[in-house]
């Protein structure tokens, strides 16, 4: 996925701009997202673009995208004026922590595929550290600022690593955020659990669990990741 552009089925990300590319982690929390069918989607940290756009795919509500870097957030602009759903998504640069502090909306959905690597070493470039470390944008303003801004019924989606669910979940739960869903991520059946996609609610409900695994074996796609995928890769 390291090239200038990632062709979808439906739409095309350009990405030579941006410091993060186009990964599965982002492709996976944009389809498996539980975003309302017609309702207000904010994509905090929006990077390509590409999961506001799936989102515009998969439902006819308004998505909002944030993003701090300027030059990802031109090129996310340029991809969402190619795309059929251009009239439905806006986006803007800014620090996540002030447009919480200046929006006036509520949204029904937050989705966010954060920095990552709490305590690793920065990366020499600015805009790739701010993209993939707690720079700029921790678990705690994540969920403060979105306690603010979501609605009462609106639920907040996540992806991040494994070794990070303690301090993710006891994070949430400081700020009133209840699992109402989880998806534990491998790559292959004997192998780990690498990512976690949860969502929450600000209502205290039994939660559902459950596994997904890339693959089946060595190169073979398991059959749910590409049901959950199938309606955005070319390959299927």
């Amino acid at each position: 996925m390291g090239n200038d552009y990632f062709q979808f089925k439906q739409f095309t990300v350009y990405q030579n701009r941006c410091a993060m590319k186009v990964g599965t982690d982002g492709v996976l929390l944009g389809a498996w997202s539980a975003f309302p069918p017609n309702g207000r989607i904010l994509d905090v940290g929006t990077g390509t673009g590409v999961i506001a756009l799936m989102a515009a795919q998969r439902t006819q509500s308004q998505i909002d995208g944030v993003e701090i870097d300027a030059d990802a957030c031109r090129q996310a602009v340029e991809n969402v004026a190619l795309s059929s759903w251009s009239d439905r998504i806006s986006l803007v640069e800014a620090d996540f922590k002030r447009y919480a502090g200046e929006c006036t909306c509520k949204y029904d959905y937050i989705v966010s595929n954060p920095p990552f690597f709490r305590n690793a070493l920065l990366s020499p470039a600015a805009a790739r550290s701010t993209a993939r470390h707690t720079v700029t944008l921790d678990y705690d303003t994540l969920f403060a600022c979105a306690a603010g801004l979501l609605s009462p019924n609106g639920k907040i989606g996540l992806i991040f690593p494994a070794e990070l669910e303690s301090h993710v979940f006891a994070t949430a739960l400081l700020h009133k955020f209840y699992l109402s869903r989880l998806t534990r991520l491998k790559g292959r059946p004997q192998r780990p659990v690498k990512r976690i996609l949860a969502e929450w609610s600000r209502t205290l409900t039994p939660y559902t669990e459950q596994e997904l695994c890339i693959e089946q074996s060595l190169g073979v796609y398991s059959e749910e990741y590409k049901a959950l995928l199938q309606d955005f890769y070319l390959r299927w």
